[in-house]
């Protein structure tokens, strides 16, 4: 088998936060989007569910276990830490070349729009990929 092949390496995240009135912000890879009410993620870190389930994904593929394991929500140090760190520590530990990344965002508010190719530029950054290598897209449920 083409020695490639043998060492790709293709992983699948998830995650998912219940909005409760606690005022912080509403995080999609970094990108702040508003959302009335002072609804945001109930979380131990930042609550970045699209960087979350990245790390899921990235861990998944380097064969190690989920990101609760490796950033425990009982852990003091990660309180309110940033989604954004959770990820340059994972990308650190797992050594891994990240060739391109597809995510699919569900949510039904807020609406994701306008935000949309500035969510894709911060995934794209975050791991030093070019643009046209992050795809990013959103499905909404039609819920009320």
């Amino acid at each position: 088998m083409d020695d490639y092949i043998e060492r790709l390496r293709i992983g699948f995240g998830t995650d998912l936060h219940e909005l409760v009135e606690n005022g912080r912000p509403l995080l999609f890879a970094g990108v702040e989007v508003p959302y009335p009410n002072g609804l945001g993620p109930r979380s131990h870190s930042d609550g970045d569910a699209v960087l979350h389930a990245l790390i899921d994904a990235i861990l998944g593929a380097a064969g190690r276990d989920d990101i609760g394991t490796h950033f425990p929500n009982d852990d003091p140090a990660y309180a309110d830490i940033s989604s954004k760190e959770l990820l340059e520590r994972t990308l650190e530990s797992c050594s891994l070349r990240i060739i391109n990344v597809d995510m699919t965002i569900n949510c039904d508010r807020p609406k994701l729009s306008g935000a949309k190719q500035e969510i894709r530029g911060a995934i794209a950054r975050e791991l030093h990929l070019p643009r046209e290598r992050a795809g990013r897209q959103g499905e909404e449920h039609g819920g009320p």
